[in-house]
């Protein structure tokens, strides 16, 4: 399935605590969130690479990439998931697991 990709792509690079958040279909965001913290700006930029390359390879399609050049918060627009990778300060800051739970 495209989200044993993306968790197997996230784990392969090393990102850290791998979160899968549902998403209420009434925002009518998406299905999940898929959430990862990257070490750094670097290492972000390698899971958000890695992830695209792995769906695509398998035949997926990624909509959009924001946040790359930054790194310190990256998304990926995978239809019906959204990965989101932070540095950890950044993803303390946000808390969408808080958010969205």
């Amino acid at each position: 399935s495209k989200l044993a990709i993306i968790e197997k792509a996230a784990d392969d690079k090393l990102g850290g605590n791998i979160r899968v958040i549902d998403i209420d279909p009434s925002a009518g965001i998406c299905d999940r969130f898929v959430v990862i913290t990257a070490r750094n700006k670097n290492h972000a930029q390698a899971l958000a690479d890695t992830i695209e390359q792995k769906l695509e390879e398998a035949g997926y399609t990624v909509r959009g990439i924001e946040g790359f050049r930054e790194g310190e918060w990256i998304l990926l627009d995978c239809e019906e998931m959204i990965v989101h990778i932070f540095t950890a300060e950044r993803r303390a800051y946000y808390d969408l697991e808080g958010l969205w739970k």
